[in-house]
């Protein structure tokens, strides 16, 4: 659970956790990534969502690009 939620006890950096959080997830995403586990999928009654846990990634090895001259 991501902990800049809103409420009485709102994170006063939560604008800026989850621009951090974009940019990381965007980035992991572009990469090659294989699943190596799958994740176990559960639901949690506290944010009335979805979970992901125990997942495994791997990035697959890419051949280098040739050099330009």
């Amino acid at each position: 659970m991501l902990g800049f939620g809103d409420g009485a006890h709102r994170c006063p950096g939560n604008a800026l956790a989850l621009q951090e959080s974009d940019v990381f997830l965007q980035r992991l995403l572009r990469l090659p990534l294989v699943i190596e586990r799958d994740p176990e999928i559960g639901w949690d009654a506290v944010v009335e969502g979805f979970e992901l846990r125990d997942v495994r990634l791997r990035v697959r090895a890419v051949a280098p690009e040739p050099a330009r001259r």
